[in-house]
């Protein structure tokens, strides 16, 4: 006859708590791989439509030269790869300095991004559509050549 203690019948119920753990995590993983992403982004677009603008002003500007920068002081970001999603970290801290320094512009300068890319709520773009809902973030295409234009170093760059 085998006779049950309580120290086994705890360690029987920490073994049980831990297999329920391991398979919720489980199967929270393969929900987020399988269908996760597409809610995901779904119920962005739905946050965004109930609270961000319609419209943006600012989606299709144009390429920022020297000219277009303002004398107050303001801060930058600069993207040089031809990335159109930039990294969650990348959005985080666009938005943390826009969120911090209200009275500030923030600029977001992309390589990627031409002005034939609407940023609006139904491209593929909400990261960007978002940070460019924030009113004191002003997203630009960065234009290489258009930035050195008349300048010394526009002969190394070509």
């Amino acid at each position: 006859v085998v006779q049950i203690t309580p120290k086994d019948t705890a360690m029987n119920t920490w073994m049980k708590v831990l297999v329920m753990l391991l398979t919720t995590l489980c199967c929270s993983f393969v929900y987020w791989k399988m269908l996760g992403e597409k809610k995901t982004s779904f119920m962005l677009k739905t946050y965004l439509q109930k609270f961000a603008p319609t419209t943006v002003a600012n989606s299709t500007a144009p390429p920022l030269n020297a000219l277009d920068i303002p004398k107050e002081p303001g801060i930058f970001f600069i993207e040089t790869t031809d990335r159109m999603f930039p990294p969650a970290l990348v959005v985080c801290s666009i938005e943390s300095a826009a969120r911090a320094y209200p009275d500030r512009p923030v600029y977001f300068l992309m390589k990627g991004l031409t002005k034939n890319i609407p940023i609006n709520l139904n491209s593929n773009y909400t990261a960007l559509f978002l940070l460019a809902s924030l009113k004191n973030v002003h997203i630009f295409p960065l234009s290489f050549e258009h930035l050195f234009k008349s300048t010394p170093l526009y002969s190394w760059y070509h």
